[in-house]
């Protein structure tokens, strides 16, 4: 029910958090009010221009957190509609770098990221987690995962892809 304001909800902050929160309402019927006080959307996905004329990303950890989220296979063919493209590192998706040298990869394969771990147990214990997060995603959002079955063996592989069924938001507005 809107408010006085004409509102049925007001998201404070346009960060990816707040951009997803507002991009969810809004095709369920919601009018919604995104204020951000920053001159920009965004948050922490950002891109900077140095003294020399390069273009950095700030924070680029969070753009394939955004990829292979819930969201994506809600919003993703809306948001390249209107001109979000990505361009990935194929199949690595990213990588940390620990004091002492060592190195975690994460690739779009969960199979091969978990082949990569020293530790048996380590690989099992990714492997549940992917099929775990896999789970939560069906439940969270059934209408986008409808035609994926819940396997490990078959959906592990795809975890990090659109879904096929996946139907995109309408705009704020």
């Amino acid at each position: 029910m809107p408010t006085e304001t004409g509102y049925d909800a007001v998201v404070v902050g346009a960060g990816i958090n707040g951009l997803v929160a507002a991009a969810e309402l809004a095709p369920a019927g919601w009018r919604v009010a995104l204020v951000e006080a920053g001159g920009r959307l965004g948050g922490f996905i950002d891109s900077r221009v140095d003294e020399e004329g390069f273009t950095h990303d700030t924070f680029s950890s969070w753009h394939p957190q955004f990829v292979g989220g819930a969201a994506y296979p809600l919003l993703g063919a809306h948001l390249a509609r209107h001109g979000l493209e990505y361009r990935t590192g194929g199949d690595l998706l990213t990588a940390s770098v620990a004091d002492d040298g060592r190195t975690t990869v994460a690739y779009r394969d969960p199979e091969r990221t978990a082949a990569a771990f020293t530790e048996p147990g380590d690989r099992d214990r990714y492997r549940a987690m992917v099929a775990r997060t896999f789970r939560a995603l069906c439940m969270a959002h059934p209408e986008a995962w409808a035609d994926w079955r819940w396997e490990p063996a078959w959906c592990m592989p795809r975890l990090t892809q659109p879904s096929p069924a996946a139907t995109p938001g309408a705009p704020t507005g």
